[in-house]
């Protein structure tokens, strides 16, 4: 156990998933098992990590994370099959080579009980003797057992050597009152019987038989309705094997004559199995099980035939032979990588809108399904429109049984082999397979979706921050008015009004003195107005009463103790010490000019989750909810990060078809870049609650709490080196946490750097040769450049950890920008002034604007109206893009021309390449449309500000490749068959951290 949970066993399998140096990650794995985080180890073991980045580490940590819960989840089945009964080498050889839980989940299904279904009513028939000959005499595998037969026996004839006996009724769905002595009389005989002829019949199969009385003198007649078995009159002149049946399709019946009617009975399709997570959990047995067709109970007995004592045993060779589990995975691994995914509609079911309806009867490589198309697929799925079916190529399906199983088809009975595992992958067992095979498909384009969503959601948390400065905040409205919060610079609400200066009531001039008088006497720095309905025109109406009050002699503002006559009263402003005036500016004696205010429009979306969030309840109990979303617009201006870390990054519209992906994974993914974001910031331990501050490296959510109550109790922290005056921040804890804590204002001026307590010796020591002090070195660069710093390489530090070239160079950039922030600076964003309204569009405009959203086809753009701009992924850039992640993020600032204007539906589509220099020798202008690769065109969207992205021409390509269907077939008669092969490669499968402290392997490596 301890050698399987060792890095150097963990490290093999990480480096190669992820394309890493193998030493480079067995040696961060064992620093992760000390209880280092991925944080800490950028930032100040840069050297002991190679050249990996941060994201690299935490990829690292998730897939170390994910390989211990499995080592563990594979030693917990060995214990429990061994408490069961010895493991043999088979099983024992399966468990080492497992590679994912559904390959474990094989090896626990594989050794169950099974349970009653049509093999088990078949082996009480007395059938298990002909299943044993067909595998003797048509197979040269383990499952052919002891039994014997010559290779060109004929199967007719071994069916007539043993026919099926009659039970007593009573048997088909099990005892009934006062039968039980008669059930228990049947099964003796079956058993009996069966190893009169040399087959043992186990406890689970004599527990499972069920046979009714009008089974006694016979099997059903409709068989394929019963046990999802087709047997045809052709079938009565003999079974042969031969290349028509080789070719034949497993997805259609291989018998020509089956009614349709019974062909759709029988079809078991990928969708009943897979069309949930919890059809992909159920084992074959457990499939065959729910199967209502197994409780099929005829009034008539039927009369014994050969053709139909074939079938029964044909139904006990498919039950065998899918519950071996190096079947199981192999065929598992022959969907993932050489299937299809097709879509179909389901009949009766209207498509709102025809979003779906492109996507029916697609066919797509499963190895390369884009993330957005198969999510789509779910999303159709889910709503009750789609219908999801898995298929492969019948070709390789033979191929693999019969290496697997050692099947000859050039036998009789091999053919008779052959067809009872085309109806078992049709059946019950195949579905749970696919089933199987889907879920590890979904949890892989999971993965794959989860790492676009949190591109998405880095930028916004990195966006640039106004800083600690005084704000007005506004949420307009129209009847009850718009509410206006004046925040200080630590963001505590020190005044709130209501002005009215929209419609109905029109008080505009009122608006504008209440406005400048708050901006006067806070020393406001700029006014966050939130682009819901009204944004613009309080936007407009902020920027004037600025220019007006700072125009000579105007009386805009002053004061204005009482409202204009006409006016509404004042409500609720509740000035404070706090809300005194900033310090002036250089140059001026008073306080700062209204000239320097600025106007930006702040995301309304994201007030509005906060404002109806619990904490935002719990935060400001005596607001309303208006009041609420603007103290959030005007925080989210002063500090993206810190405000959007109060709301479910889930909630903010992220990325295309988020809510398909498994939502706690995205919550731990998100949850990381959110502790990566702080991390890289930093964080004021004076002023941070406690739920940011458990968000720093080192720091659990009991700690966070103690620094709080330790401050209020005993006042602000001086000093990094006051931190350990706390109970529990010592030793690992300190030396992971203290680098990202910043004391702003403290003692020490090293403490306001990223440069860690552990090198604070050093520093002292640079600063005594250079012959000046430490306050003097920080933060004068010409000091800095006059330092030998070579000097002080491979000097260890109070940690012992030698000092190396890159930390050193850290440390320097430090001295000469302490506390810079790694966010880019702020700049505000003006909207085109002309444009006002949607009317207002026309083509060959440029606009300014924001990217708010990211889809697989382009970005949407806000330009000031109510109405996003889409911009194609072909009009984002020159060249070829596989993404527009790659060209763009969300947050950014962007300026383009508006190419085409629909006004019936009120969309528009931009172009940023238009305003771009055209790269040299890259072709003719314009270039050409991107064409997205085969696998990845999907549905537009489901957003409703979806522009329409490139449309959809259907699968390119003859429409003849599905291969053969059965006659009869009708629309279900092709589900989960197979369908011509595909290139196997397989798409990046990536992997988003999770913050987990290995410690614990730490401790189990010690203690084994």
């Amino acid at each position: 156990m301890s050698a399987a949970l060792a890095p150097e066993a963990l490290a093999p399998p990480i480096a190669r998933d992820l394309g890493l140096p193998e030493a480079v990650v067995t040696g961060v794995l064992r620093l992760l098992a000390a209880g280092a985080q991925p944080a800490f180890l950028a930032r100040f073991r840069p050297e002991r990590i190679g050249s990996l980045e941060l994201r690299d580490l935490e990829h690292v940590q998730a897939r170390a994370a994910q390989a211990v819960a499995f080592e563990l989840r594979r030693e917990q089945l060995r214990q429990e099959l061994s408490a069961r009964s010895p493991i043999d080498d088979e099983v024992a050889q399966l468990l080492r080579t497992a590679r994912n839980p559904a390959e474990l989940e094989d090896v626990r299904l594989g050794g169950r009980k099974r349970k009653r279904g049509p093999a088990a009513k078949a082996r009480a028939r007395g059938l298990g003797v002909l299943a044993a000959k067909l595998w003797a005499c048509g197979s040269e595998g383990t499952l052919r057992g002891d039994a014997s037969g010559p290779a060109d026996a004929d199967p007719l004839d071994l069916a007539t050597q043993h026919p099926s006996r009659p039970l007593p009724r009573g048997q088909g769905k099990g005892p009934r009152k006062g039968e039980a002595k008669a059930v228990a009389e049947a099964e003796a005989q079956a058993e009996s019987a069966d190893q009169a002829e040399g087959i043992e019949a186990s406890a689970d199969q004599a527990d499972g038989i069920e046979a009714s009385a009008d089974q006694a003198d016979g099997i059903e007649a409709s068989a394929d309705q019963a046990d999802g078995i087709e047997a045809s009159a052709d079938q009565a002149d003999g079974i042969e094997a031969s290349e028509g049946s080789t070719e034949e399709s497993v997805e259609g019946s291989p018998e020509p004559s089956a009614p349709a009617d019974a062909a759709d009975e029988a079809d078991p399709g990928v969708e009943s199995a897979a069309a949930s997570d919890d059809a992909a959990e159920a084992a074959p047995n457990e499939a065959a099980e729910a199967d209502p067709e197994t409780e099929a109970d005829e009034d008539e007995p039927q009369t014994p035939s050969p053709e139909r004592d074939l079938a029964g045993a044909r139904v006990i060779v498919a039950d065998e032979a899918f519950h071996v589990p190096s079947l199981i995975r192999r065929l598992r691994d022959l969907v993932l990588t050489d299937g299809r995914l097709r879509a179909t509609m389901v009949p009766g079911k209207k498509d709102k809108g025809g979003r779906y309806a492109k996507l029916a009867e697609r066919i797509e490589p499963v190895a390369k399904l884009a993330p957005t198309h198969f999510l789509g697929l779910c999303r159709g799925e889910r709503d009750g429109v789609l219908e999801l079916h898995l298929e492969v190529e019948v070709e390789p399906f033979d191929a693999v049984c019969d290496e697997v199983l050692g099947i000859d088809a050039s036998r009789p009975c091999g053919a008779q082999l052959r067809q009872a595992l085309h109806e078992g992958w049709m059946g019950a067992p195949g579905r749970a397979v696919r089933a199987s095979a889907r879920k590890v498909l979904k949890a892989r384009i999971d993965r794959q979706a989860i790492a676009e969503i949190c591109e998405a959601y880095r930028p916004l948390l990195l966006a640039p921050a106004l800083g600690p400065r005084p704000v007005l905040a506004i949420e307009p409205g129209f009847e009850p008015g718009c509410r206006l919060a004046v925040l200080d610079p630590d963001g505590r609400v020190v005044a709130h009004d209501t002005v009215y200066p929209l419609q109905p009531k029109l008080q505009a001039p009122q608006a504008k003195a209440r406005i400048v008088e708050l901006c006067r006497e806070h020393g406001v720095t700029a006014i966050a107005v939130t682009n819901a309905n009204g944004g613009r025109d309080v936007e407009r109406l902020c920027r004037d009463a600025i220019r007006e009050a700072d125009a000579p002699g105007s009386q805009v503002g002053e004061g204005a103790a009482a409202p204009a006559e006409g006016a509404a009263p004042v409500e609720g402003a509740v000035p404070t010490e706090s809300a005194a005036p900033t310090e002036a500016e250089p140059g001026s004696s008073e306080a700062p000019g209204l000239q320097e205010v600025i106007v930006v429009s702040a995301d309304a979306d994201a007030a509005a989750l906060f404002a109806s969030s619990r904490a935002a309840k719990q935060e400001l109990p005596d607001m309303d909810a208006p009041l609420r979303r603007a103290v959030s617009a005007g925080r989210r201006l002063q500090d993206p990060l810190t405000e959007l870390a109060k709301i479910d990054p889930r909630k903010l519209g992220l990325g295309q078809h988020q809510h398909e992906v498994e939502q706690e994974e995205l919550r731990s993914a998100l949850e990381q870049v959110l502790v990566s974001s702080f991390n890289e910031v930093g964080v004021d331990p004076n002023r941070a609650s406690a739920d940011v501050l458990a968000r720093i490296s080192g720091i659990s959510h009991a700690l966070a709490k103690a620094i709080v109550s330790h401050r209020e109790q005993h006042g602000p922290l001086r000093s990094r080196q006051a931190l350990l005056d706390i109970p529990g921040v010592a030793g690992k804890a300190f030396e992971q946490a203290a680098g990202f804590l910043r004391i702003e204002d403290g003692e020490h001026a090293l403490d306001r750097t990223a440069i860690h307590p552990e090198r604070y010796g050093q520093v002292i020591e640079m600063a005594r040769e250079a012959g000046v002090t430490v306050d003097d070195l920080v933060g004068n660069p010409e000091l800095v450049a006059r330092l030998e710093p070579e000097r002080f390489l491979e000097r260890p530090g109070a940690s012992g950890e030698p000092l190396g070239r890159a930390t050193l160079d850290a440390i320097l950039e430090q001295l000469r920008q302490p506390g810079t922030d790694p966010r880019p600076p702020f700049e505000p964003i003006e909207f085109e002034h002309q444009l006002q309204s949607f009317e207002d569009l026309a083509v060959g405009m440029e606009l300014t604007g924001v990217v708010t959203h990211l889809a697989t086809f382009g970005a949407f753009v806000n330009v000031g109206l109510p109405q996003e701009g889409l911009v194609h992924v072909s009009e984002l850039t020159h060249g070829f893009i596989n993404s527009p992640f790659e060209a763009v993020h969300v947050g950014q600032r962007v300026r383009g021309r508006v190419i085409e204007v629909t006004p019936e539906r009120k969309r528009f589509s931009m172009s940023l390449r238009a305003l771009q220099p055209r790269p040299e020798g890259k072709g003719k202008p314009g270039g050409k449309r991107r064409r997205k690769p085969d696998g990845e065109r999907g549905p537009r969207g489901d957003r409703d500000r979806d522009r329409g992205g490139d449309k959809d021409r259907g699968p390119r390509g003859d429409r003849d490749d599905r291969g053969p269907r059965g006659p009869g077939k009708g629309r279900k008669g092709d589900r989960g068959g197979p369908r011509p092969q595909q290139d196997k490669g397989r798409g990046s499968d990536r992997v988003l951290g999770f913050r987990l402290d290995l410690s614990e392997l730490a401790e189990r490596l010690g203690k084994e």
